[in-house]
């Protein structure tokens, strides 16, 4: 009896231990069972084990709901806290507040089998970004223990400050365009303007540059962001927006049908992705989104006299003179000037060689290892990373693998496309891609698809559109 009473004893203090450890944010304790779930703006639920960063660029706002939920046999007291990473102190210019007209909720009790939701705003008015650590600090509740007990360690900071909604924009949206979600603000050339966050990804009045406006749906829903690895290079997806972070850092979209339409010279063109730093020419960069042409414009030869130089390919001449010329005037303001690498690369390159070596001087003998233009082909790198390369198993690309093939919104399934890289190691072929889905390599002078492809002005705007083929993103 006295053993059994003893183990008891034993039992409840690490329980009562275990209590007033600290539990980062996402978390899930085997003795608490504790699970913090959060949602975005964006109206997406999140639950992940482990520790929670997140970054919040220079200007921006990011808030969400944290949810806190006690299955515990017995009340347990709370805490909101966070955590400065980079920097390691907290910024002039930042506010992180709980968003709430009534008294705050960031610290409290829960009674077992009972859950909180709490809205946060982490609002960084500063000119640097910063990263953090949101999470949260559970105790015993007991009549003499209430969250004054409650144990933060080193560097860990209580949410105590409120805002009201009205100062975080949650009502009076000024944009002509439905929303169905909450109002926020945004810097847009050094104006903070109010527009809406929208669930269906509905552009909205005021949104801001193009390139911006994806970036964005990207990074406010980070979250839900799943990490990968393909050819031992690890991925950032976000299932939900067909959005993917590249190599490079360029944020693509992939995946058999994603929701990347834009209207441009009254026809249907997709995006490939937001391009960082996209140079004019002049030294100047900027992030730039690149278009590609939904169907197939005709069949041509690369180069009718069979050279493999872009700049002076036949093709090339064709696009940037009379395709150009009969694209309607206000859809040619729209198209930038840019930098295209001409490197070369292998039909068996997976995405981040491919990528790489595109930007590289290994070129053809003669050939020059960049053109300034406006209009070319997609490289080969754009139609691998289309691909939804999670379910991807094998590198090469060369192999009959359906899903992984057929998820890519870039294959063309009736006739072979043009890419406008040559081939590294012959120095005779250009890379093309097969309509199984394969690449390969053919003479320049054989016919095939052509899909012209270009880079948008870094100051082109969304002015609506949902980014389907029944609603395409339409710009300005």
């Amino acid at each position: 009896m006295k053993k059994n009473y003893l183990l008891g004893i034993i039992v409840m203090g690490l329980i009562i231990l275990s209590l007033y450890s600290t539990y980062a944010m996402f978390t899930s304790s085997v003795e608490m069972n504790n699970v913090i779930d959060m949602n975005t703006i964006m109206n997406y639920t999140f639950k992940i084990n482990g520790t929670q960063e997140l970054t919040v660029s220079s200007k921006t706002e990011l808030r969400f709901n944290a949810i806190v939920e006690n299955d515990m046999y017995g009340s347990i007291t709370y805490g909101l806290y966070y955590k400065m990473i980079n920097p390691n102190t907290l910024p002039e210019g930042i506010v992180i507040a709980e968003i709430t007209d009534t008294t705050g909720i960031s610290q409290g009790q829960l009674n077992e089998n009972s859950k909180v939701t709490i809205p946060i705003s982490i609002k960084n008015n500063s000119d640097i970004e910063v990263t953090m650590e949101i999470g949260v600090v559970t105790g015993y509740a007991t009549e003499s223990q209430g969250i004054e007990q409650l144990i933060y360690e080193e560097g860990q900071q209580p949410i105590l400050d409120i805002v009201s909604p009205s100062e975080v924009g949650e009502s009076g949206c000024n944009s002509t365009i439905e929303c169905t979600s909450k109002c926020n603000y945004k810097n847009i050339d050094g104006e903070w303007l109010e527009y809406c966050e929208c669930t269906t990804g509905k552009a909205a009045e005021n949104m801001g540059y193009f390139a911006e406006f994806i970036q964005n749906m990207y990074n406010y829903n980070i979250l839900s962001a799943l990490n990968y690895k393909y050819n031992n290079v690890e991925y950032t997806k976000i299932d939900d927006l067909s959005l993917m972070v590249d190599i490079g850092g360029n944020i693509r979209y992939y995946g058999a049908n994603p929701n990347n339409y834009v209207s441009f010279n009254n026809e249907l063109w997709r995006i490939i992705g937001v391009f960082k730093d996209i140079d004019d020419g002049n030294g100047n960069t900027s992030d730039r989104i690149k278009i590609i042409r939904n169907n197939s414009l005709s069949s041509r030869a690369w180069d009718t006299t069979g050279s493999l130089s872009w700049n002076v390919s036949t093709l090339n001449t064709y696009f940037n003179n009379t395709y150009l010329k009969n694209i309607d005037s206000s859809s040619q303001q729209l198209i930038d000037t840019v930098v295209w690498n001409l490197g070369g690369t292998e039909e068996y390159t997976p995405p981040d060689e491919a990528y790489k070596e595109e930007r590289s001087n290994v070129v053809p003998p003669g050939n020059e290892a960049t053109w300034l233009g406006k209009i070319a082909l997609m490289y080969p790198s754009d139609y691998l990373y289309s691909s939804d390369l999670s379910k991807c198993t094998n590198t090469n690309w060369e192999y009959d693998q359906a899903n992984c093939r057929d998820m890519a919104w870039l294959k063309n399934v009736n006739e072979d496309q043009w890419t406008i890289t040559p081939q590294s190691f012959y120095n005779s072929s250009i890379i093309e891609i097969y309509s199984s889905g394969n690449l390969g390599a053919s003479l320049p002078t054989k016919i095939r698809d052509i899909k012209p492809a270009l880079y948008l002005k870094h100051e082109v705007k969304v002015t609506g559109g949902t980014g389907t083929s029944t609603d395409p993103y339409t710009l300005s």
